[in-house]
């Protein structure tokens, strides 16, 4: 960005000039340039003897046809190699490489470099979409006199009206409201290994757990009424083990 010269006010067109001369089919087709190599460039070189002289009288025809090419920019193309000036002299490339770029590069690996920095060129321009949108926001706001609210201000703005949030569901409170959906495989305020598959197994257990806990106080409080409607009745209250004795003498007798 420092190098940006001062007459490109858009960061997108700049980072899009930057991204297509960077680029690896950039740099194989350009017949241009001091700082970076071509792949025709590559090629002489690799071809001529340390005197400048070529290798063959073939390799001598071949750079002279070149030369004579590299005149017309009509034919041949500055951003394809499969039709730069190289390809016009020499004929298509070799089955499972391409010249100028070592013999480990072929078609397959060339067309996924491409797919790449088409990939990285989309991520960019969509960082650069979503900068402009909130640089644009902020010089919105700050024309209106709006204060911009930081995440913990909005937090407590939307805790105060009930209807925007639920209380119940980690996907509907009110830090989802504020910072958006939870990412992928995580939840936040759980920590990293607590996904939404985790979080639902841990409630279904607190309910089994509270469930539990309700059904052992529902049988405590039987057993405390039973045993305050015997004492209410002068009614003698009896161990478990002379009951169980009580009524193996009533099965015998």
């Amino acid at each position: 960005m420092k190098l940006k010269p001062d007459n490109i006010k858009s960061i997108t067109e700049w980072k899009a000039f930057v991204r297509e001369k960077t680029s690896i089919m950039f740099q194989a087709g350009s017949s241009g340039g001091k700082s970076k190599l071509s792949r025709v460039d590559v090629w002489t070189k690799a071809h001529k003897k340390k005197s400048g002289i070529p290798v063959t009288s073939k390799v001598g025809e071949a750079l002279d046809k070149l030369k004579t090419v590299q005149q017309d920019p009509t034919l041949f193309s500055n951003t394809n190699v499969f039709e730069d000036a190289l390809t016009v002299v020499l004929g298509p490339n070799r089955r499972g490489a391409i010249r100028g770029f070592g013999r480990r590069v072929n078609a397959t690996k060339l067309e996924l470099f491409s797919e790449r920095d088409d990939n990285i060129s989309r991520l960019e321009d969509k960082c650069c979409k979503i900068e402009e949108q909130g640089a644009s926001t902020a010089r919105s706001k700050e024309q209106s006199n709006e204060p911009i609210l930081s995440p913990l201000d909005k937090l407590k703005t939307v805790q105060q009206d009930p209807t925007l949030f639920s209380n119940t569901n980690v996907f509907e409170d009110a830090l989802t409201v504020v910072l958006g959906p939870n990412r992928r495989g995580a939840i936040r305020g759980f920590g990293r290994r607590v996904n939404a598959t985790k979080l639902e197994l841990f409630s279904e257990r607190d309910d089994n757990i509270s469930r539990l806990e309700d059904k052992c106080c529902k049988i405590e409080e039987q057993g405390a009424s039973t045993v305050r409607s015997k004492e209410q009745s002068n009614e003698p209250i009896l161990s478990p083990l002379v009951l169980r004795l009580k009524g193996l003498t009533e099965k015998w007798y």
